[in-house]
């Protein structure tokens, strides 16, 4: 039986704990066993989301329910995520990041400069049984971002490719931003603005930049972006700003380099390493992870919540035999 492991590295300061040991020779951080499909842990539906800002680290992370949550941010630079439920999340006075959830959330924002994150077309569509879409308030273009760059949306046009189309609806006051390209199960993104947002402009959406299905060089700039891994085996650098990079299929680079960097992982098939062919080459490897300079990763799709002994949804703090390289890893024996 094949077993993947997706994997990736950080420099041995950044990551301990009280189950942190050494293993000779694994540099692995996830290790998802008697898995034979890459993306069979797709379906769940657990946050682990991370991000900053502006130029301002995150410096508090509220996580909300199953159930129907209220969630206001207070003065601090604040990660809101809501759960399950129909939820309310409401920014503070400070830089916020608000993530879009399952079931049919709020998004307002508040005086700082705030984000308004998508991560999948599931939590907020439209699709032949209606809307069921999120609502986002008081987005000011002079300051807020929309962040749906793990969507592979980075501007305005006609609603297709990597383009969302502004479709006004002005007997109910509001507005409509979506794509007219459908996934596997019918839906299609689409997210709609209150009376009291003003107009989104291309340069409200978070920088993206893509790589291919070869082997790509990506490198970004000083300014707050999304990077993308290709299908190749690439080498993504961000530059000064607060970064998401994207590990794609392929054995990937990562280097978040200065700022408050996301290294976001979606699926199994991103970073992995498969036992029955010992092959490593699609395992990832990040060169600078740096708890204390607030990076963070992001492993919302595969379900791991913190640290722990490797089971029931957490992760364990591994450290190789030289002790230069730090792992996470999922059902250790």
């Amino acid at each position: 039986m094949a077993i993947n492991e997706t994997a990736l590295l950080a420099s041995y300061p950044t990551l301990n704990g009280p189950t942190a040991g050494k293993e000779h020779g694994m540099t692995q951080v996830f290790n998802i066993k008697d898995a034979t499909n890459p993306t069979a842990l797709g379906n769940l539906q657990v946050k682990s989301a991370s991000s900053q800002a502006s130029n301002n680290p995150i410096e508090l992370i509220v996580q909300g329910t199953p159930g129907n949550d209220y969630i206001r941010g207070g003065l601090a630079n604040e990660l809101l995520m809501g759960g399950g439920g129909n939820d309310q999340l409401v920014s503070g006075g400070g830089n916020d990041v608000m993530v879009s959830s399952a079931g049919y959330d709020g998004m307002d924002g508040g005086a700082g400069n705030d984000i308004f994150r998508f991560d999948r077309i599931g939590d907020s569509y439209i699709n032949g049984g209606g809307e069921h879409t999120d609502s986002i308030s008081h987005f000011d273009p002079a300051h807020d971002t929309l962040d749906v760059s793990a969507l592979g949306y980075s501007h305005l046009g006609d609603g297709y490719g990597d383009t969302l189309h502004i479709r006004s609806e002005p007997l109910r006051g509001i507005y409509f931003l979506e794509s007219y390209e459908r996934d596997g199960n019918g839906k299609h993104f689409a997210v709609q603005f209150l009376a009291n947002s003003g107009l989104i402009t291309d340069a409200n959406f978070q920088p993206l930049i893509n790589g291919t299905s070869h082997n790509d060089q990506l490198k970004g700039t000083d300014a707050s972006e999304s990077l993308k891994a290709g299908a190749g085996r690439d080498n993504v650098e961000a530059g000064a700003g607060n970064d998401r990079l994207f590990g794609g299929t392929g054995g990937d680079t990562l280097s978040g380099g200065a700022g408050a960097d996301s290294f976001v992982y979606t699926r199994l098939s991103d970073s992995y390493r498969n036992d029955a062919s010992g092959s490593y080459s699609s395992r990832d490897l990040i060169t600078d992870f740096s708890g204390n300079g607030h990076d963070m990763i992001d492993v919302s799709a595969l379900g791991f919540t913190g640290l722990g002994n490797g089971y029931n949804g957490t992760l364990k703090v591994v450290l190789n035999l030289a002790g230069d390289a730090t792992a996470l890893k999922e059902g250790l024996k």
